[in-house]
């Protein structure tokens, strides 16, 4: 990209990144051509840029001249009149100055125009346009103003080069994205090698001059029409021609779509307007997954819907709203598809809405084969009768829709048609303003009813729902909010005011296997195992017959006093549970009234393994072999599949083992080469394994570990891989008998794991000791210079010189990432990226506000105050984000604002302590036995007398101090940085409690 000294230049710069573009920027006066061919360019981007291209675009005609029909070239602005002036165009003034402003602009749909609106409205900053009776040869018009006719694009007839006047790069200029996407797409120089763009010497218009310099006749490919096509007009006309495509494409058809639906291949359905209810937290939680918008563009454009729908439902999310439209939302029904993957097997998943602009019944049985619990109908776009139609199609394929109104009129007819589930969208489609006081003024039409109310659009926090609560709103639909957070968990728990699921590891349970009498049943069931493991394994020398398991299961039933029907009032779900966790959790919860029963197989046939289960009978099956996985759905009762390691070919072993609704329980064990039995040589796997299985959150799964365990390995084993349950045989046999004492000794030696574990539950890296030790360092080095004869001045002198050091350094390094080289950035990082925060990788590093803030100090306190200022930086700042960090999650939250996010009331109180620390640091020890401070002239507090304060200064000094500390660390200014506001501040406050 040439740059032609323009601010715009990243604009363009950042929206052909987002699109997929590598690109290298350079000013127009700071590179040669043969330094471009050296880069071997795709593509090249000629610049927006001030004064005229004949005398102020630098190399850009030239580059122009030379890469023409080797590679795309594209111009923007003055990039466009380069190219117009390159091949012999005159450039004047427009007979309009336009800055700032946006024109309706017509365009002839070939080239980058291609899938482009027509009539788009376009940001427009220049002054010079093409005069059209210049217009070369070579060149074709594309695109001019709708009503003043100025010259808005040009295209050469043969080579990929094609410019704009307008911006679209702009956030106002719609399809400007669009349009930089389809440049991305060009390859070659010639437009005969890009053929799908519909670009010929036959096909490319003629250009007309009208009576004006710059002005053109109306241009033959616009349909111009009296009043210009709301947003939502624009949209209802895509998404019909949309319906029409899908139609029409083999395998999509209607008859395709309803044939598969005949034969139940859709997704089981919920009730959506149950489980708006359903919900205990008010309001209920629409969570939208939402890439872009007509209004705010691109808003999250690599967002995995998968991933996305799952953080919301393990957040409490009670709908999973989708976007599916692709133009200007950026969605797509597979997006829908991955997203409803992502939360099946859930014990109490929320719905899946399809957000789309339904017109046709086509879209409802796509919606539902694509795995929609419910669909939007909008009332604005829609006539009563086509309303009715839809309306009453999804209710016949046992879909309630989610009917969207704007005002009274729209709410009377959604009532009217007998809607159970009615939004307020707070947003004009029409013009898409948001009003957020649209759902108030229509709750009351709805009161004494039974239909739920939800808020759409414009939620962004606790505050905006708190007064629909009053007015009887069930849920609220929150989208950018949520695509924009950096922590979606905590937004949707803000929403509805509940609190983090509690995460505690509370040490494994126990399994023992190879279970053949009851005496060793009953003594494990003594020793507290959770699980007795009976094999029916062939070749096993522990295999039992149905008859001695038959005895066993009798007798571990007798000895507790327990039925068969121990999984009976265990399957509440009060979370969004994963399939693995609610399983992990109803199995644990039996397992406290008795011992369950697990029956072990491998490669038996599936009517074996259903006779054991109803004779013996069986609590749990363990599939131990090559068993197919789907027969984890045949069997009653819950399923542990094992998943044999070996140390290679990890991903094939592996297969399978998150797959959600088959198996219960996932275990791992250590794969026996070259027998005919899977498990059970009593060797140990590398434990390590289970960290690089669960190493997302979202991912996440019990795991039950198994294979060598011993009493003297089976503590290490629980501390590295934190397992849910053990799986203890072999290693705990003495003469093939259970022995209660190696039995009940991993139970006990758990806890010391998880105490171990609490120890090391942040670690250097998350409490960011370097930084931290490095910070805290300024403290004694500002005591030092205090007591020292160093003067202020020689002091203030060594700062500024040090600021400005590493400012430039600090500069050069950020300028080094941006050109693309940096090489500097990344040697600048590998020696001080332990001092900084890794926010600060693509910012200022936050020492140069901390000098800054010293600097202030000491060129606006006294010395006691400048250097007490620098002390509590050093200090409180410290202090207070490690112990906040430690133990902020038992404290509360200080209310921001005024306070920045985040912060605690432990941070806060280490921050008084550090407060009160520094100034006896800085006072109390300087006080002589005459009761004044040693070496007057030097303080603030120099004809203060101690002794006749009555020795209650120093006292009432530490505390006020320590309140100013805490007070000035955690407040936010601004959004300033906190080493420069904290010192100045607390300075400040400081001179004036002193005085």
């Amino acid at each position: 990209m040439i740059d032609n000294y323009d601010s715009f230049t990243y604009n363009l710069y950042q929206y052909l990144t987002i699109s997929g573009a590598n690109i290298v920027v350079a000013r127009n006066d700071k590179i040669s051509i043969s330094e471009i061919e050296a880069l071997r360019p795709k593509n090249i981007v000629i610049s927006p840029g001030p004064g005229h291209p004949s005398t102020d675009s630098g190399i850009s005609r030239n580059v122009i001249k030379h890469f023409a029909g080797k590679v795309p070239i594209l111009g923007v602005c003055m990039g466009m009149q380069s190219m117009f002036d390159v091949y012999g165009g005159h450039v004047s003034h427009a007979g309009e100055i336009i800055h700032g402003k946006t024109s309706a602009v017509k365009h002839d749909g070939r080239g980058l125009f291609k899938g482009v609106a027509q009539d788009i409205e376009s940001t427009r900053y220049h002054s010079l346009a093409p005069e059209l009776t210049s217009f070369p040869p070579e060149l074709a018009l594309t695109a001019s103003t709708k009503h003043s006719g100025v010259v808005m694009g040009i295209r050469h007839r043969r080579f990929t080069v094609e410019g704009v006047q307008y911006h679209p790069e702009s956030i106002l200029s719609e399809g400007g994205r669009k349009l930089l996407e389809n440049f991305l797409l060009l390859k070659g120089g010639l437009w005969t090698e890009n053929p799908e763009f519909g670009v010929g010497d036959e096909k490319a218009p003629k250009v007309e001059a009208d009576k004006s310099v710059n002005g053109v006749g109306a241009s033959p490919h616009s349909k111009s029409q009296s009043k210009l096509p709301t947003i939502l007009d624009k949209i209802k006309q895509q998404r019909l021609l949309d319906i029409e495509e899908s139609i029409n494409t083999p395998g999509k058809s209607h008859f395709n779509i309803n044939e598969s639906l005949e034969l139940d291949l859709a997704p089981p359905q919920i009730s959506f307007s149950d489980r708006v209810k359903q919900n205990p937290a008010r309001p209920a939680v629409m969570a939208e997954i939402k890439r872009a918008s007509p209004s705010k563009g691109l808003i999250a454009p690599n967002a995995n819907a998968a991933t996305q729908a799952k953080s919301y439902a393990l957040a409490g999310a009670s709908v999973i709203s989708v976007l599916t439209e692709p133009k200007w939302f950026k969605g797509s029904l597979q997006d829908m598809r991955m997203a409803r993957a992502a939360i099946d097997g859930m014990a109490n998943r929320p719905a899946i809405l399809r957000k789309d602009f339904i017109l046709d019944i086509y879209q409802i049985d796509e919606a539902r084969l694509y795995g929609a619990d419910t669909i939007l109908l909008i009332v604005a776009m829609l006539s009563k009768e086509k309303l009715v139609e839809l309306f009453e199609y999804a209710r016949s394929r046992s879909i309630e829709a989610l009917v969207e109104v704007n005002n009274a009129n729209e709410m009377e007819l959604a009532i009217e048609i007998g809607s159970k589930v009615i939004g307020v969208n707070n947003r004009n489609l029409h013009d898409f303003n948001v009003d957020m006081s649209t759902t108030s003024r229509l709750a009351d039409m709805v009161k004494d009813r039974d239909i739920s109310l939800c808020a759409l659009s414009g939620i962004t926090g606790r505050k905006d729902v708190e007064a629909y609560l009053e007015q009887g709103v069930d849920a609220v639909l929150v989208g950018e909010s949520l695509m924009r957070s950096s922590d979606p968990d905590e937004f949707i728990r803000e929403l509805t005011n509940t609190p983090a699921k509690e995460e505690d590891y509370k040490g494994p349970l126990v399994k023992v296997c190879g279970i053949s009498t009851i005496t060793d049943a009953l003594v494990a069931k003594d020793s507290g195992a959770n699980f007795i493991g009976m094999i029916f394994a062939e070749g096993s020398k522990r295999k039992v017959t149905l008859q001695q398991a038959r005895d066993i299961s009798l007798a571990v039933k007798n000895s507790a006093n327990a039925s068969n029907t121990v999984f009976e009032g265990v399957h509440s779900s009060e979370y969004n549970d994963t399939w693995f966790d609610y399983q992990a959790r109803v199995i644990e919860s039996a397992s406290r009234i008795r011992p369950l029963l697990v029956g072990v197989f491998q490669n038996a046939t599936l009517e074996a393994i259903l006779e054991a289960v109803h004779n013996v009978p069986l609590d749990i099956v363990q599939l131990h072999g090559n068993e197919p996985i789907e027969w984890t759905r045949m069997i009653p009762v819950p399923t542990i599949k094992v998943f044999h390691i070996s140390g290679s070919d990890e991903a094939h072993q592996l297969l399978n083992l998150r797959q959600s609704g088959y198996h219960s329980m996932s275990l791992l064990d250590t794969a026996v080469p070259n027998s005919q039995l899977s498990g059970g040589a009593g060797k140990a796997f590398d434990w390590k394994i289970t960290k690089q299985i669960n190493t997302h959150r979202l991912n996440s799964i019990p795991l039950i570990v198994a294979g060598g365990l011993t009493p003297e390995n089976v503590q290490e084993a629980v501390e590295v891989s934190k397992p849910w349950a053990v799986d203890v045989s072999s290693g705990v046999e003495t003469q093939s008998k259970k022995d209660v004492v190696k039995i009940i000794r991993p139970r006990r030696r758990r806890k010391m794991a998880e105490k171990k574990d609490a120890t090391r539950t942040l670690g250097v890296g998350e409490l960011e000791w370097p930084r931290k030790i490095f910070h805290s360092s300024i403290g004694p080095l500002a005591i030092g210079l205090y007591v020292s004869k160093i003067s202020m001045t020689h002091i203030l002198r060594i700062l500024t010189i040090t600021l400005l050091v590493i400012l430039v350094i600090d500069l050069f390094r950020l300028r080094s990432t941006t050109i693309g080289k940096g090489r500097f950035a990344n040697a600048y990082e590998s020696v001080v990226g332990t001092l900084m925060r890794e926010s600060e990788r693509q910012k200022l590093n936050s020492t140069i506000w901390y000098l800054l803030g010293a600097i202030i100090s000491v060129a606006s306190f006294k010395r006691d105050v400048a250097i007490a200022s620098i002390s509590i930086l050093a200090f409180a700042d410290t202090s207070a984000s490690t112990v906040g960090r430690v133990f902020g999650r038992y404290t509360v939250r200080l209310p921001s604002p005024p306070f920045a996010e985040k912060k605690s009331l432990a941070g806060f109180l280490a921050a008084f302590a550090a407060g009160a620390f520094v100034s006896w640091l800085i006072w109390g020890w300087q006080v002589v036995d005459g009761g004044s401070i040693a070496e007057a002239g030097r303080h603030s507090l120099d004809t203060l007398s101690w002794n006749a304060s009555g020795k209650l200064t120093l006292p009432s000094l530490m505390l006020a101090v320590g309140a100013i500390s805490a007070f000035t660390e955690s407040l936010d200014v601004h959004g300033l940085d906190d080493n420069l506001t904290l010192p100045v501040l607390s300075g400040l406050l400081i001179t004036l409690l002193l005085k």
